[in-house]
């Protein structure tokens, strides 16, 4: 038959849920931070006296994080509309994104001997902004593909009887 609808109010529940567990185990490494039991505490700290890059980071990170979760906060019925289920995914991708940018990318200016912060600036060619846009070029595309191939052949149907009955 038709398209089924997602579950809202289970899923909101779920993003908010996630959301509580992350705030729940962020304010532990605080806790253990303060109470002298955490070195990366100590150094985030450090990281975040010294450097204005970092104090950004932090300072934007909680503002996308307050923001999803009034996003979030919505009615489900709100959220199972079109345009604002697009536009939560966009907000929920764009903080996944950042984060990964910031594992990956980010370390990339942390030296493998010696202490200190180095900066990455990216390249705009096929090593830095262009081939960004070339991967997400790759992705859209798959998911054509995928997306194509998912209507043309909506179910699967073995021509041969399973081994299980053949056996019998």
């Amino acid at each position: 038959g038709g398209v089924q609808a997602l579950p809202m109010p289970l899923l909101r529940r779920m993003a908010l849920y996630a959301v509580a567990a992350l705030a729940v185990c962020a304010g532990a490494w605080a806790a253990t931070g303060i109470l002298g039991s955490s070195e990366s505490f100590t150094a985030a700290m450090r990281l975040f006296d010294q450097f204005p890059a970092w104090r950004l980071s932090f300072f934007g990170s909680v503002l996308a994080g307050v923001g999803i979760v009034i996003l979030l906060s919505r009615h489900p019925k709100a959220l199972a509309g079109n345009a604002y289920s697009l536009f939560v995914a966009g907000a929920m991708l764009t903080a996944a994104w950042v984060f990964r940018w910031i594992i990956f990318m980010g370390v990339q200016g942390v030296p493998k001997y010696g202490a200190g912060l180095y900066l990455y600036s990216m390249p705009l060619g096929g090593d830095g902004l262009m081939g960004m846009v070339g991967v997400f070029g790759l992705c859209t595309a798959l998911l054509a593909v995928i997306t194509y191939l998912l209507e043309r052949f909506p179910t699967y149907k073995p021509q041969c009887a399973p081994l299980a009955a053949a056996s019998n």
